[in-house]
């Protein structure tokens, strides 16, 4: 039971390191910090981590140029984004009619075979045909479909 308890809480530990974990689920926490030893070992783990980054990422601090890049790449890919996004709104109703235009050459041919099929049924079709394989003749067909 506990240490699904601290898996739970370890889950949130980051949160509660850098400060962003509110409400309930902070004093859920910082309850189960009092009692738990590993789990507080971990926080100062994090903490230790954290401090580690921030410094060196610090050292490393991005140049007003680069920044300005940047943001410039971020803007371009936005307006590509909403450029291909009015595109494909635009092409969605030819893609529709497209696909209404189609439903109705599938009803057609629908009602064509069944056609067809009944006047076969009922003898009411005369034909005549050939059946023929590799350009021989085999039969020769004659009567009411």
């Amino acid at each position: 039971m506990r240490s699904m308890r601290c898996r739970k809480i370890r889950e949130l530990l980051p949160w509660y390191v850098n400060g962003t974990l509110r409400g309930e689920e902070l004093a859920e926490v910082e309850r189960h910090l009092r009692r738990c030893r590993r789990c507080r070992a971990e926080v100062e783990e994090l903490r230790e981590l954290q401090a580690g980054l921030e410094q060196a990422l610090g050292e490393l601090r991005p140049t007003a140029e680069l920044l300005e890049r940047t943001l410039n790449l971020i803007e371009a890919e936005m307006r590509f984004e909403e450029q291909l996004l009015r595109l494909l709104i635009s092409a969605l109703p030819r893609a529709q009619e497209e696909r209404r235009e189609l439903g109705r050459v599938n009803f057609g041919l629908f009602v064509l075979g069944f056609s067809l099929g009944v006047a076969y049924e009922r003898g009411r079709m005369p034909f005549e045909a050939e059946l023929s394989a590799l350009g021989l003749p085999l039969a020769r067909l004659k009567g009411r479909i």
